[in-house]
């Protein structure tokens, strides 16, 4: 297992992973690139608290759970042939987006792999974030897809399909 650091948060991850960071959001995938897991770090603006940014973003859907000891509301969705699985985690001082795609065609494929990496998230205190870094997630090289979703490749589709995000209320 390696560990990947943020400034906001920690996580381990199988040597078959990989993780990149893509503008804001860290992208991990497994070797066959057949899910992908995305999270991000959502600052509220000013005057804006974190509860206020946690239901602008879940618009009033899914329900209560928890994500490595994290209060959170889940959701499971279809879009554009993709199943995904989110997570927005609060936090003190933020709101942790996590989601979990993969193409309809293998939904629950990699579901208990991804919920065990998940379980090991670990917000970062402000005495860790002086420590010496652990692995930091590449940073892609590929062209900016800012704001939008990195789909997994399926067994039939070689180049992954994009979903569009909705318009951002956090502060970049």
């Amino acid at each position: 297992m390696k560990q990947i650091t943020t400034d906001a948060w920690m996580m381990l991850l199988p040597e078959e992973w990989h993780a990149e960071q893509d503008d804001e959001t860290i992208v991990i995938t497994d070797e066959d690139e057949v899910s992908v897991i995305e999270i991000s770090t959502l600052l509220p603006e000013k005057r804006v608290s974190v509860d206020e940014l946690l239901q602008v973003m879940t618009e009033g859907r899914g329900h209560k759970t928890l994500l490595a000891e994290l209060d959170a509301l889940y959701s499971e969705f279809e879009e554009d042939d993709m199943y995904w699985r989110e997570w927005f985690c609060k936090a003190d001082n933020c709101v942790i987006a996590v989601s979990h795609g993969t193409d309809i065609d293998n939904r629950g494929m990699d579901d208990s792999t991804v919920d065990e990496i998940l379980s090991t998230l670990a917000m970062q205190s402000e005495s860790e974030n002086e420590e010496p870094e652990q692995e930091r997630p590449k940073k892609s090289t590929q062209n900016s897809n800012k704001g939008q979703k990195k789909s997994p490749k399926s067994a039939s589709q070689k180049a992954p399909a994009e979903k569009p995000a909705a318009p951002s209320p956090w502060k970049k």
